[in-house]
């Protein structure tokens, strides 16, 4: 989604255009924030007056945008959706940085002309973070038969904004393809999860059900294969 404002000092904003940059405020009050010059690598750390954006991104991870700050910033901030931006007015300002939601790990940076002696310059520093997504599927074992216990193993999931949070459970089909309801207990804790077959699951498939969310809010769910029909 695209997003465009206009930052003028540390805490005007006009002109805002879509929910996908939001002006953070500072935790220890003030107008401001104290963020590390990441062009100064002295020994000692050395620290700029910032306007701070978190930016969400199309793919659902949070990031931020940092704008550090002289005396007459007035800068109009274009977001592609995707992580890049444009500035098609800007004065006050010599340089623009992506970084990552928690930390000070730097994704991009834009150099303006005070820097560059052109037009303003992307310096791409590290990839860009990947958006939820499921690297492999949650996996059953056991033999399926009334009075058997089965394991699910849980499936594997990157990206998105850490830490990720996975709840694990079993459900039953008659058919195996449809009208999947819950059997036994929901675990968050430890990457398997067991259910004893009971005598009411005969006939029936069983699937594993693992779900992930983000500290972000975003949600996936996998599911196993359908089980052999169980036997009594």
């Amino acid at each position: 989604m695209a997003d465009s404002l206009v930052l003028k000092g540390a805490r005007d904003v006009t002109k805002k255009v879509g929910t996908g940059m939001v002006l953070l405020n500072p935790k220890s009050g003030g107008n401001t924030h104290r963020f590390p010059e990441w062009w100064n690598k002295k020994q000692r750390v050395q620290y700029a007056e910032c306007a701070i954006f978190k930016v969400v991104l199309d793919n659902g991870v949070d990031t931020r945008l940092v704008v550090p700050l002289t005396e007459d910033t007035e800068i109009h901030i274009k977001h592609d959706g995707a992580g890049s931006f444009t500035f098609p007015y800007f004065r006050g300002v010599s340089r623009v940085a992506l970084i990552e939601i928690n930390g000070t790990g730097l994704y991009k940076e834009y150099q303006f002309p005070v820097i560059s002696k052109g037009s303003i310059l992307e310096r791409t520093v590290a990839a860009l973070p990947a958006g939820l997504a499921v690297d492999s599927v949650p996996t059953l074992s056991g033999t399926f038969t009334v009075g058997q216990e089965i394991t699910l193993t849980q499936a594997d999931f990157s990206g998105g904004n850490s830490p990720l949070s996975v709840s694990n459970k079993f459900e039953i089909s008659a058919n195996g393809t449809s009208g999947w309801t819950q059997v036994g207990t929901s675990s968050s804790t430890g990457s398997t999860h067991t259910y004893t077959l009971v005598a009411g699951d005969a006939t029936k498939y069983l699937r594993g059900v693992s779900t992930v969310t983000d500290a972000g809010g975003d949600t996936l769910v996998s599911n196993s294969a359908a089980s052999d029909q169980i036997s009594a």
